[in-house]
């Protein structure tokens, strides 16, 4: 009986560190119990927003340059991100942000957190 309630208190308690930053918990002592339980707790911070190093861009024919996206909150437990262009024709981009331009002409670049599907785009242009 003691190991239920030892269990469905650290259930509660899980629930309680998951809707709130601020626990306040008390439990009676169990020292004369020869029950023993263990209860592991892990707290997720999911992702609210992304944002890009830029919101637009004019490029060269040519030219490179790297997108730096920034998950937000800063301690997020699953940062993970993709790129992605809607016109790859005219700019291309890799799993780290790296935009390369093809040719002349307009493109956004994307990035998608795989953690809630937050999106943030940078516009392009190429002269």
């Amino acid at each position: 009986m003691r190991k239920k309630l030892l269990i469905l208190f650290c259930g509660i308690l899980t629930v309680a560190l998951l809707c709130s930053n601020v626990l306040i918990a008390s439990a009676t002592s169990l020292a004369d119990s020869k029950v023993k339980a263990t209860c592991k707790v892990t707290v997720v911070q999911k992702v609210v927003s992304v944002k890009l190093s830029a919101k637009s861009k004019t490029i060269k024919k040519g030219k490179s340059f790297t997108l730096k996206a920034t998950v937000l909150p800063t301690n997020a437990n699953m940062k993970a991100v993709t790129f992605t262009s809607t016109n790859k024709k005219v700019a291309t981009v890799n799993s780290k942000g790296k935009v390369t331009a093809k040719k002349a002409g307009k493109a956004t670049i994307i990035v998608t957190t795989k953690d809630g599907k937050k999106r943030a785009k940078c516009t392009l242009k190429i002269k």
